[in-house]
């Protein structure tokens, strides 16, 4: 998100804009332009499916602390392809429910260092030439838990960085020697041909952190070393994961408690469905859920089978309120944190906990103990009665 300390001038003849409206329009006309951000909105202004890389005339990447981007691998799908894919969907389908993160992957069951140095390298070719996410969430159980375990993953993907990108300074910027964070503690982002495109001599790549934005200028962007100029300026800045869209809404509760105020300082939510003083609402797929970790079409199936199935339990009691504790929903986010901090995430700033929103809540917004765990937990309050809702 935009800075507090970033200054503005009269902006009345400037082309701004989030990334989703501006970037095409910017490959489209040639004008010269910058990319801010570059987590997967940074990522995505330089993608287009259905043309090979281009991008303006000229065209500065901002980037603050460099995104562990991974390989997308997207392709079109072939008749042949499409029925291998369809192989087996009834096993890969029930394995999403038994996954870490709902995906028909799951983590190997060995430690980074209970295998050879050469079978370690063979097994993460093998994820990257497959692409997405398995070197994320398919990899060696220990590499999100341990630092020298985390510290293979990143350099092996250090290399193949250095290896597409031709220009090594650039190459420095975008995969330095010392990690900026443990790899895979901000979520990765796929890119299809982001390094193709910074390959090309328009495009430069300014690292905010020694070379700061200090403000927006009519003719560009002024940082700590100068002016620099273009006409389009693209805010790939990300969002207010999480909390921000259900905040957004006027959704008031017991005594008119506005829920944006109720979560301004804290948020605590009951197994991440609902939260105390507000009766009769149930949310999916939102704080405190498996979502963030999660392939986002199980994680919402999941949770909207275990609403459905909660709301028969309430009507078929002739039950006409029910609302959770705050104790319940205290104990949970307790939980939360245990998890979040028996693994590397905290040492990375990054949206799974708030730290891309200024004066957001600095705690895990997201469940990092897999959807197998969250499964558990409610299970154990089905089985204990529904005990943390009172029903009536």
């Amino acid at each position: 998100m935009l800075s507090s300390d970033v200054g503005f001038v009269d902006l009345a003849h400037r082309s701004l804009g989030h990334r989703l409206s501006r970037s095409d329009r910017a490959a489209r006309t040639g004008r010269p332009a910058n990319v801010w951000g570059s987590s997967a909105p940074g990522r995505a202004a330089f993608r287009s499916p259905k043309r090979p890389p281009q991008t303006p005339n000229r065209s500065p990447s901002s980037s603050g602390r460099p995104t562990l981007a991974l390989p997308m691998r997207q392709q079109q799908l072939t008749g042949q392809l499409k029925e291998k894919l369809k192989e087996n969907l009834p096993e890969r389908f029930a394995q999403r429910r038994r996954s870490f993160a709902g995906f028909d992957m799951d983590f190997i069951q060995k430690s980074v260092f209970e295998v050879s140095d050469e079978e370690r390298a063979d097994t993460y070719e093998q994820m990257w030439a497959t692409g997405g996410f398995e070197l994320w969430l398919a990899n060696y159980q220990d590499v999100l838990l341990d630092e020298h375990a985390n510290r293979t993953m990143y350099d092996f993907w250090r290399n193949k960085v250095h290896q597409r990108v031709t220009d090594p300074v650039k190459a420095e910027k975008l995969a330095p020697k010392d990690p900026p964070h443990p790899f895979g503690t901000k979520r990765p982002s796929l890119e299809q041909n982001f390094y193709d495109v910074v390959n090309q001599e328009n495009v430069d790549i300014l690292d905010v952190n020694k070379d700061p934005i200090e403000r927006i200028t009519p003719t560009g962007v002024h940082t700590k070393s100068g002016p620099r100029e273009f006409d389009i300026l693209v805010f790939a800045t990300g969002f207010d994961a999480n909390r921000g869209g259900i905040t957004s809404i006027d959704i008031r509760g017991t005594n008119d408690q506005l829920l944006s105020h109720k979560w301004s300082e804290r948020l605590d939510t009951f197994i991440r469905l609902a939260t105390a003083g507000f009766p009769n609402l149930m949310f999916v797929y939102g704080p405190q859920s498996p979502a963030g970790f999660c392939n986002g079409p199980t994680c919402a199936e999941v949770q909207g089978e275990i609403v459905v199935d909660f709301l028969t339990h309430v009507r078929d009691g002739g039950y006409q309120r029910f609302e959770t504790s705050e104790d319940a929903e205290q104990s949970r986010t307790a939980h939360v944190e245990e998890v979040f901090h028996m693994s590397l995430f905290p040492r990375a700033k990054s949206w799974y906990h708030g730290a891309n929103i200024p004066g957001k809540p600095s705690q895990m917004f997201n469940y990092s103990g897999g959807l197998p765990s969250y499964f558990d937990h409610w299970e154990e309050n089905v089985a204990a009665g529904y005990k943390a809702f009172t029903l009536s």
